[in-house]
């Protein structure tokens, strides 16, 4: 009679559970990513006729980020911009958070603003439907891995 405790005998034959449990997480994550994308885009279709006009940045705070290990650090800088766009001779200001593209005071970019409400602005210029389609992938890619999780389980039945 053989006895293993722990080490590869004992996980032998489990990777299923490993790939069945990240495709739940992965189709979860990616339906939640899914119906969010859906409700950005279609709030984006609500702005497609928004007059443009052009802003210009009047402050910008940097901040930095840092990740990786201890002895690989990563920094990533991130601004955060104020800006100010005019509307029937109304100086409206607006803020942006967490911004990947470097700003600088002074630099000028298109805005979309709600004619019936213009102190509502937004730099997406037009909908795109990129998020939608990658959660999308993403969803499939994960109901894949739960479908052949459970496929293998049930065509390669572990001994007990």
């Amino acid at each position: 009679m053989i006895i293993r405790i722990g080490g590869r005998g004992h996980r032998r034959g489990k990777p299923w559970n490993t790939w069945l449990i990240f495709g739940i997480f992965l189709v979860i994550g990616a339906l939640w990513g899914f119906w969010s994308g859906t409700e950005a885009y279609q709030e984006r279709l609500t702005q497609v006729d928004w007059p443009t006009t052009q802003a210009t940045v009047v402050q910008v705070e940097v901040l930095r980020e840092r990740s990786g290990t201890i002895d690989h650090p990563i920094y990533n800088n991130y601004y955060n911009v104020t800006y100010e766009y005019v509307v029937h001779g109304t100086v409206y200001t607006e803020f942006m958070e967490h911004q990947s593209v470097q700003a600088s005071v002074g630099d000028t970019f298109p805005v979309k603003y709600n004619p019936q409400a213009p102190e509502q602005s937004t730099d997406i210029l037009k909908p795109t439907k990129d998020y939608i389609w990658v959660n999308a992938i993403l969803c499939v890619a994960g109901i894949t891995l739960v479908v052949l999780s459970i496929w293998r389980k049930v065509a390669w039945p572990q001994e007990s």
